[in-house]
């Protein structure tokens, strides 16, 4: 459990257990009914629910481009448990990694990292231990910390999804350290073929350089 979770199978039925308890992440994905018919143990370590398969990102985009459709399912599956996470538990995470997204039934995502959820403290996450461009991809408020303490805006996290989601359309190699600054991440965006587009303007909205602007909004 390097990352505070693992998950097992046996047939159709699946497991995700938790190295610490985390009442939070585990109703992200059961309360957002992202999850269905789960069992929970009550200490809640363990999650357990049928499914046809739950695949690694990864392993999912192997068989080639995903569709405009598909991310769209993907941002918002991923909106509701962050949604979830911020308004009922006052948590986010800090950061969005491809390696901790995972697809069920090739059609509903979830997003698991015990070690990377925050305590939102009058709209800012305290950062107490270091973390480099591989662990997730960064905001420009992440890239401004010099030192440790830190606090950052949690909506730095809606900059994360985003680079995501571009890098991911895209069908680029993730590669975490390539997103340096705003300019870099908005001429990702603007050359995708989606100009124009409820998801472009959902994107755009998400890394918009003042932080307090930014929105995970599909309209």
């Amino acid at each position: 459990m390097n990352n505070g979770y693992q998950i097992i199978h046996e047939g159709n039925k699946y497991c995700i257990l938790l190295e610490k308890s985390n009442e939070s992440l585990i109703k992200s994905i059961t309360k957002t009914k992202i999850i269905l018919g789960p069992t929970i143990t009550n200490n809640y370590t363990v999650i357990s629910f049928h499914a046809n398969n739950i695949q690694t990102w990864k392993e999912y985009t192997k068989v080639g481009q995903v569709s405009y459709n598909t991310f769209i399912r993907l941002i918002y599956y991923l909106s509701i448990q962050l949604k979830y996470l911020i308004e009922t538990c006052n948590k986010t995470f800090i950061g969005y990694s491809p390696e901790h997204i995972f697809v069920i039934n090739n059609e509903r995502f979830i997003y698991l990292h015990v070690n990377q959820l925050h305590h939102i403290h009058n709209e800012f996450i305290d950062i107490t231990y270091p973390f480099s461009p591989n662990d997730f991809y960064m905001s420009p408020e992440h890239h401004s910390i010099k030192e440790i303490p830190a606090n950052i805006h949690y909506k730095a996290c809606y900059f994360s999804l985003a680079c995501f989601i571009i890098h991911g359309y895209s069908n680029q190699k993730h590669d975490l350290k390539d997103v340096n600054n705003i300019n870099n991440i908005t001429h990702k965006l603007e050359l995708l073929p989606i100009k124009d587009t409820k998801m472009y303007y959902l994107l755009k909205r998400c890394i918009s350089e003042d932080i307090k602007h930014r929105r995970i909004l599909y309209i």
